[in-house]
């Protein structure tokens, strides 16, 4: 059995393989608690294994948020999630805990191996997924390798690439990152804030997430329009970033936002090849399978390329 959990901000995760097969024997997801760090986390995740099966793993594969040494299997640095993970020795909690070797990956590079391997984008060589959800992750393939860096930087800092010289401050401390707008909760909060709110049927929310501000734009309220709009210009300026960066053959979007989005991935994909520096190629944007369990299926392939 192959075992793979993706430590979200938000959830936590699991999926369970059978060597060889491609879907997951079980799958779970439990609350993060990520402010309550990593060892509670560790803690019911164990608990929860162990509830659903007796059998031993052959092998595990971890997802991390932040900078993750794929190598030392250590988180470097992470942004506010997970307290006293970065430096946590992950390989002698799994040995001590399952008795099997481990694997560990950034939670975006997994998600996009995950889709290059099984999902939407088989047989790409070059692509770059970006995520859109409570923040902006980003990841690259090239020549059908993860880009990892000589600091495991390389491909998952798109977020916080600058699209706004001495702009708003992101909570990763720098100023103008893409996160720092088109981030979720950054975004919503942001929306509140703009000229026109109080007479818009978004201010009558309880809880005003951009699921609602996609409803309200669909329904025909023109402040969510514009809202939407001024939102889908920082993922083409995000996504324009990425292609230039890394010249892919495609980009895939996923995180809760991306989920099931055609629309979007065709106004995106109208952009890119419309830009001067475009003429002659054609770079595609598809849209994640299953984003909700891409990240476990790229800790399947890495372990099953796993070489000990």
């Amino acid at each position: 059995m192959e075992l793979a959990i993706d430590f979200g901000g938000t959830n936590i995760k699991m999926a369970a393989f059978e060597k060889g097969k491609k879907e997951a024997l079980w799958t779970e997801s439990i609350p993060s608690y990520s402010d309550r760090g990593m060892e509670q986390a560790l803690v019911r995740v164990q608990e929860h294994i162990l509830q659903r099966t007796q059998e031993k793993p052959d092998i595990m594969g971890i997802a991390l948020p932040g900078i993750v040494d794929s190598e030392r299997k250590r988180l470097l640095t992470v942004n506010k999630k997970f307290k006293n993970a970065e430096g946590f020795d992950f390989q002698e909690w799994c040995s001590r805990t399952f008795g099997c070797p481990l694997v560990m990956e950034n939670d975006a590079n997994a998600a996009l191996l995950g889709e290059t391997a099984y999902g939407c984008a088989v047989g790409k060589k070059n692509a770059v997924m970006m995520i859109l959800g409570t923040g902006i992750g980003t990841a690259a393939v090239i020549d059908g390798r993860l880009l990892r860096g000589s600091h495991y930087r390389a491909g998952i800092m798109g977020g916080h690439s600058v699209i706004q010289i001495k702009g708003r401050k992101c909570n990763c401390g720098a100023y103008g990152c893409l996160e720092a707008y088109a981030g979720a909760a950054e975004f919503t909060d942001s929306v509140k804030k703009e000229p026109g709110f109080a007479e818009s049927t978004l201010s009558t929310e309880g809880e005003l997430t951009m699921k609602s501000i996609f409803a309200a734009a669909e329904k025909g309220d023109a402040f969510a329009k514009e809202q939407v709009e001024r939102l889908i210009g920082y993922y083409e300026a995000g996504v324009l970033n990425l292609v230039y960066a890394y010249d892919p053959e495609c980009v895939i979007l996923s995180g809760g936002i991306a989920k099931g989005s055609a629309a979007l991935a065709g106004r995106l994909e109208k952009f890119i090849n419309g830009q001067p520096w475009m003429t002659g190629v054609s770079v595609s944007v598809l849209v994640a399978e299953n984003p909700d369990f891409s990240v476990t299926l790229g800790l399947r392939k890495r372990m099953e390329d796993y070489q000990g």
